[in-house]
């Protein structure tokens, strides 16, 4: 690539606003429009970052062509939500009207007939009503008629978050059709690269882009973060991207690492060692979730492994926050000694590892 001060095309790290913007997920939407042509409520489930948004949003621009002449798309994601009063009043401006209470969002749904509602982000909301059911159970009344469908985007289940925000239970939790966000396809990843790349008359080899994917997987947020690295590289404003890209990742896997249960980041760990093979269930759950991904080796043994090589470098040196960590720490550096070859110590201070017939890895770069 020519180095020139080209327009870095990698710099969106919200949803994605503009449809001709939008890359891949024809699955999912797929799936939500069949489940929304009848009206039915969906709750969309996905890890933070993982374009739960933008897919919200994209359908809000471009979902009509899938629905019903009829049907109206509404969004809102719920910002300056603080009490009920705002609540309503979000969902009357989604929906063009004013007004604050019930009895205004009432009436605008009338006004439109068929309303398909995008809720994005509705934590904000789970947060805010803690202690009274009352406004789900209200929302649960509304959903049930023929006119309205919910499509809810959340991390995790409702009904967990219900359980960890402390509302009370209400049978609105129980209404929606689960539909889960998870990676790119491999197919939807390659093209995210090359069309973005191709938008800024940019040229990324093979290579380049074997080693982008490597590092960032499949994971949107984390393909969005490496490639605008690289781009910086090859426009001349950078030298180097690979540990640019690190330091940018860092504190997005730590929100996703604190945000694990222990039992999980130990199953985690074990992976990134041995390659996960047991506790099937949970492997499940941390593969919708976009954390592990299926794998193979030479042998055609099948197993699991970390969704990236920097996620993995991250859990086997994240934060040290218990007693156990650094039991599990010491544990890992017993085991490795135990394979063979001879333990040393880095230019950084940092334990290095030689197997026989290896040489100390080198941390020049």
């Amino acid at each position: 690539m020519k180095k020139t001060a080209s327009a870095n095309p990698f710099t969106q790290q919200t949803k994605i606003q503009e449809a001709e913007l939008f890359i891949g997920r024809r699955a999912a939407l797929d799936q939500l429009l069949q489940l929304l042509r009848s009206m039915q409520n969906v709750s969309l489930i996905g890890a933070r970052r993982i374009g739960k948004s933008s897919l919200l949003y994209h359908l809000f621009l471009t979902g009509h062509g899938g629905l019903r002449e009829e049907t109206v798309i509404a969004y809102t994601d719920f910002r300056g939500v603080r009490d009920e009063n705002s609540f309503w009043n979000c969902l009357c401006k989604a929906l063009g009207k004013p007004g604050d209470k019930l009895s205004d969002f009432e009436a605008a749904l009338n006004a439109h007939g068929r309303v398909v509602f995008c809720f994005d982000e509705f934590e904000r909301v789970m947060q805010h009503f803690p202690s009274s059911s009352g406004l789900f159970d209200t929302l649960r009344s509304l959903a049930q008629d023929d006119n309205l469908a919910l499509l809810v985007a959340t991390q995790h289940p409702l009904d967990e978050l219900a359980r960890t925000e402390g509302v009370t239970p209400s049978i609105f939790f129980s209404i929606f059709r689960p539909v889960e966000l998870g990676l790119f396809t491999p197919e939807e990843a390659a093209k995210f690269i090359a069309t973005r790349f191709a938008d800024a008359e940019a040229q990324i080899t093979a290579n380049e882009t074997d080693r982008v994917l490597q590092l960032a997987g499949r994971f949107p947020f984390f393909l969005q973060l490496a490639c605008y690295r690289l781009f910086e590289v090859k426009a001349g404003r950078a030298t180097e991207w690979e540990r640019e890209f690190a330091r940018d990742a860092r504190p997005h896997l730590e929100y996703l690492w604190t945000r694990l249960k222990p039992s999980e980041r130990a199953l985690l760990r074990r992976v990134a060692e041995f390659g996960g093979s047991q506790q099937a269930d949970m492997l499940d759950d941390l593969a919708r979730r976009g954390l592990v991904v299926p794998m193979q080796d030479l042998q055609g043994r099948r197993g699991w492994q970390l969704f990236s090589q920097t996620f993995e470098d991250y859990v086997w040196n994240p934060p040290t926050q218990s007693w156990r960590d650094h039991w599990w720490r010491f544990g890992k550096t017993v085991r490795r000694w135990f394979k063979g070859g001879k333990i040393g110590a880095g230019p950084a201070g940092e334990i290095q590892f030689e197997r026989p017939g290896e040489k100390p890895k080198s941390t020049d770069k």
